[in-house]
């Protein structure tokens, strides 16, 4: 099930959570609202109207928004949506907010639309039901996949596909690419909540892995992600843990869990996953209970590639 996202003549498809119950999209929306910069929140736009009642138990929340998701406060009745690092917020404490769905592609289009409401102010936006036809999924993975060659991730007997981001990072992904097939272990960490690291079995006793970056090193911090997005795979550029880190799960943060650490650490997005991923997720979820998984990444199959 899809949400078109309508602010004037723009629009963005946005996939529903698996987790929303049908019944309550369908009986709030269509709904317009206005969007509105917040105040306290990072790059989250709260959009205030109509209020709306709660999808009911069963529906968990999530610490932290990813650019492009779409999440609602049980306790305000109300909508917000990331366009870029953001945790919804006010000047006492965080709202705890349920993920509804998330705008996939067209990403950087939307963050220009969220950028711009501190200078225009309120604008409306719309929200109506699609439906969820093979044509829409075709589209928006038609959509992702214009960013760049396909690759295949393994962690354990689980694989999915992911698209190489050259248009965005293109010194990045080609020295990833020349890299490939990369052979490894998969496990969790310890400070960073639900990301998955990859430890290069060629790489240092860190299990780095050197690849050139788009930007100069010092100026990472202000071009890098805060917050992992699940769906995406970034590379951590700080020596001597550099390497791929895999968001499958939940929205997360990068940091360090030793005392006294300031600041968090920026991701650089490097591969974004397409088709079904599910499998990834289950893997990712398990692997503090099974231990480190094989891991490999490669260059995709030539057919499954036209295929995709």
């Amino acid at each position: 099930m899809y949400i078109e996202v309508r602010a004037g003549d723009r629009e963005w498809l946005a996939q529903v959570d698996a987790e929303i119950p049908a019944e309550w999209l369908h009986e709030n929306l269509p709904l317009r609202l206005h969007a509105v910069q917040s105040e306290w929140s990072g790059q989250v736009m709260e959009l205030f109207g109509k209020r709306v009642a709660n999808p009911g138990k069963g529906v968990a929340p999530q610490p932290f928004q990813h650019a492009g998701q779409i999440v609602f406060s049980p306790a305000l009745q109300r909508f917000a949506i990331a366009f870029g690092d953001g945790r919804w917020q006010d000047g006492f404490s965080v709202h705890p907010a349920i993920p509804v769905a998330r705008i996939d592609a067209d990403l950087e289009d939307f963050e220009a639309f969220g950028k711009s409401l501190m200078f225009v102010g309120a604008r409306p936006v719309d929200f109506s039901l699609v439906a969820d036809s093979a044509l829409t999924h075709q589209k928006l993975e038609a959509r992702i996949r214009e960013q760049g060659r396909l690759v295949q991730l393994r962690i354990g007997t689980a694989s999915a596909h992911a698209v190489l981001l050259e248009k965005s990072a293109p010194n990045l992904t080609a020295s990833l690419a020349r890299r490939l097939p990369l052979q490894g272990r998969a496990a969790n960490t310890y400070s960073s909540g639900p990301l998955t690291r990859f430890w290069d079995s060629q790489g240092n006793e860190q299990g780095s892995t050197d690849l050139e970056l788009d930007v100069d090193e010092s100026t990472v911090a202000s071009s890098g992600r805060v917050l992992a997005a699940p769906g995406f795979i970034y590379y951590m550029p700080n020596k001597p843990y550099n390497g791929l880190r895999i968001a499958a799960r939940s929205t997360t943060m990068m940091r360090s869990a030793l005392p006294g650490a300031r600041g968090r650490t920026p991701l650089l997005p490097v591969a974004q996953f397409v088709g079904d991923w599910r499998a990834i997720a289950d893997a990712a979820e398990n692997i503090r209970f099974t231990g480190a998984l094989p891991l490999t990444l490669a260059h995709a199959p030539a057919d499954v590639s036209a295929q995709t």
